[in-house]
């Protein structure tokens, strides 16, 4: 069993390819060839450690769940809302974030709220306390 191309290879496969790119683009500044030359070799044998070498899935998931986790948290930053999104606690096989229910935080008491993934913008009632509020599923 081998774990494939999950969002963290196909980053670094990414990565190393558009730094490839920018090294014969940049041929002529020699700074700049030998950085995008440095990060590309980098990039292409951590994503072949990760592909071929390592048998430690349950460690090469929770990194790519670091991963996700992390632009995620990036990508919250960027919508703004009032509404923080936590990771369940129950985690379903294989993966620390649940595909079917976005969990939130209700901004007024801090009551964890579980709502459905993909029904876009809705209004969420907190059944703890009441307080209406508007979320992204």
């Amino acid at each position: 069993m081998r774990l494939g191309l999950d969002q963290l290879n196909k980053t670094l496969i990414f990565t190393g390819l558009a730094a490839f790119l920018l090294r014969m683009l940049l041929i002529n500044v020699p700074w700049a060839y030998y950085t995008f030359t440095g990060i590309a070799i980098v990039a292409i044998l951590f994503f072949a450690f990760r592909l071929m070498n390592s048998r430690n899935f349950e460690r090469r998931a929770r990194e790519n769940q670091a991963f996700v986790g992390f632009f995620q948290k990036i990508g919250n930053l960027f919508k703004g809302g009032s509404a923080r999104v936590v990771r369940e606690k129950k985690k379903p096989k294989g993966s620390g974030f649940s595909l079917r229910y976005r969990y939130l935080i209700c901004p007024q008491c801090q009551q964890k709220l579980r709502v459905p993934r993909g029904k876009g913008s809705i209004k969420v009632t907190c059944v703890k306390c009441k307080h209406q509020f508007l979320a992204k599923s």
